[in-house]
């Protein structure tokens, strides 16, 4: 089934809703499930930078609130040192 996604993306899924979408952005923690994109690819699933960035903060929100026992300290770990 084809429908229109957020942000005026079209993907097809069996129903799932918004599941093939996070999956996407799964790729980028290393989801054993999830495609390994690079980020242009990413951004192009969604249809644009905005999209995927709220994807990418929904992923990290559940992440926190799951793994992180919902202290968003728990993410400081991710810091890319430069």
């Amino acid at each position: 089934m084809e429908c229109g996604g957020f942000g005026g993306t079209r993907q097809r899924h069996g129903g799932s809703g918004g599941y093939d979408d996070l999956l996407q952005a799964a790729g980028f923690i290393g989801h054993p499930d999830a495609p390994d994109l690079a980020l242009g690819e990413a951004v192009e699933h969604y249809g644009d930078p905005i999209a995927f960035t709220l994807y990418m903060v929904l992923l990290c929100g559940g992440l926190v609130a799951t793994v992180g026992d919902a202290d968003p300290d728990w993410l400081k770990q991710f810091d890319l040192v430069s």
